[in-house]
């Protein structure tokens, strides 16, 4: 059995897409979805589950480094919100707001 191939890689700095985040109509730009769990993944935080996540792609995603840059949660205890945004150099590519809840207990019970 073959390993899956990571959609990006981290190295340290820059998200660096790889073969698996590219698109079906353009060799240089990503699909939806690796944008969508790169800025998803960013978004989590222990002790809560994202309730809602809302994505704009607001231009096409390159296949270049990428960086994200995250807002500080606001909310109350139990209840939170974040925003992140992704770049590409010193373009805005995408962004993502986040309504978080607290787990209580099992998270699996929730639903």
């Amino acid at each position: 059995m073959s390993q899956a191939e990571a959609i990006f890689e981290f190295d340290g700095k820059y998200y660096l897409p790889t073969d698996a985040a590219l698109g079906p109509w353009r060799p240089d730009g990503l699909h939806g979805g690796a944008v969508n769990a790169l800025l998803a993944r960013s978004l989590e935080s222990d002790g809560f589950l994202i309730a809602r996540l809302t994505l704009d792609i607001v231009r096409r995603v390159p296949r270049e480094p990428l960086t994200i840059a995250l807002d500080e949660e606001s909310g109350s205890s139990r209840i939170r919100r974040q925003s992140a945004e992704l770049w590409a150099g010193s373009t805005l590519v995408a962004q993502a707001q986040a309504l978080k809840g607290e787990i209580e207990g099992d998270p699996v019970r929730l639903f």
